[in-house]
């Protein structure tokens, strides 16, 4: 408690009016969306590659976060840090019965079962608890979650690729008509929610699958870079031979 109260009165200190942080004391919840995402990948990043020290550093990135907001709530008199950490309590207790009301669970399904049973209670849809703001593959993976849970939902992947399959047709039919950006839009959505319920059904996170394959054409692509400065401004099928050696690299 002594170190989180010395955080909090540094932030206090940075947003102080008077002698605070230009940039600290002009933030809002608003303004500071994007650092908590930014923040958040990075955190992703040190995680997924092992690295105590940078994960301790971007859990530190994480919190400054935390902080940041509740001390713009406590300047506005909407809820305070403490408030913050209570609410986190009560939820805990709640949502844990198997631990704090002997209620008992075996398994990791068996808590999954509490938790949702528990959110269950105040939720007024099954989709109502999937944030807007979150990434796209993201939240299709979540509603397809959700509505399985009522038997809306494919009986096998194999059966989800098939919708792929039928999926890409009508992105190839929506561009060979030469159909409206509005369409092919569309159309494409279409195929990118049916791509992340096959990866929800192979118990695969497709944010996550994306963010590799991304990764992995950065490093590729850099491959590349080195060969085009090396070698000048090559043709179409020279860096095409370049591309399939990074793949084999």
């Amino acid at each position: 408690m002594e170190s989180i109260k010395k955080l909090e009165n540094l932030i206090k200190q940075l947003r102080d009016p008077v002698n605070g942080c230009p940039w600290d004391k002009v933030q809002t919840h608003k303004s500071l969306k994007p650092y908590l995402i930014e923040e958040s990948y990075e955190l992703i990043d040190a995680i997924e590659q092992e690295n105590t020290n940078q994960i301790k550093d971007e859990l530190g990135d994480v919190l400054l976060q935390v902080m940041l907001h509740c001390q713009i709530a406590s300047e506005a008199k909407e809820f305070t840090l403490d408030d913050v950490i209570q609410k986190l309590s009560n939820k805990l207790v709640e949502r844990h019965p198997h631990v704090f009301a002997g209620k008992k669970a075996n398994t990791t399904e068996e808590v999954k079962e509490i938790w949702e049973a528990s959110k269950a209670k105040k939720r007024k849809s099954l989709l109502g608890d999937i944030p807007i703001s979150s990434p796209a593959l993201e939240q299709a993976s979540k509603i397809g979650k959700a509505v399985a849970k009522v038997e809306f939902d494919w009986d096998t992947a194999e059966e989800v690729l098939e919708k792929v399959r039928e999926e890409f047709r009508e992105v190839e039919e929506a561009m060979s008509q030469k159909e409206g950006e509005d369409r092919i839009e569309e159309e494409i959505g279409d195929l990118l929610f049916s791509i992340s319920q096959l990866a929800r059904k192979l118990k695969l996170s497709p944010e996550i699958a994306l963010v590799s394959a991304c990764k992995k054409f950065k490093k590729r692509f850099e491959f590349l870079e080195k060969e085009i400065k090396a070698k000048g401004n090559l043709s179409k099928e020279e860096l095409n031979i370049i591309w399939l050696k990074a793949k084999n690299n």
